[in-house]
């Protein structure tokens, strides 16, 4: 009787321990769904930030100002480097959440 208590006491012991280990993905998951959302978000801002660019592009061509095209090239060379920092965390957060699930 007492080896069965023993084994039971080390069954919940494993138990807590898988229990623990589930809840520690499951905040790492959230984690990473957030993330993405702040991603995805920041996504969109550049789009909104290119689109205007393209707007504004437009009307200085229209004007024919060369600060303007400057500012514009600015605008899109700095799209461009959050587009390229939004991919790379996009491929680490679907390495990491890879990671988890493979566990």
């Amino acid at each position: 009787e007492t080896r069965n208590e023993c084994l039971c006491a080390e069954l919940r012991r494993e138990q807590k321990a898988s229990e623990d280990m589930a809840a520690q993905h499951g905040s790492i998951l959230e984690q990473l769904t957030s993330m993405q959302h702040e991603r995805d978000a920041a996504r969109e801002d550049a789009k909104a930030q290119v689109k205007q660019a393209e707007v504004m592009l437009q009307a200085s061509s229209a004007a024919k100002t060369e600060e303007h095209v400057k500012i514009m090239a600015e605008m899109l060379a700095q799209h461009g480097n959050q587009r390229h920092a939004a991919q790379q965390e996009l491929a680490i957060l679907q390495d990491e959440m890879s990671a988890i699930e493979a566990q």
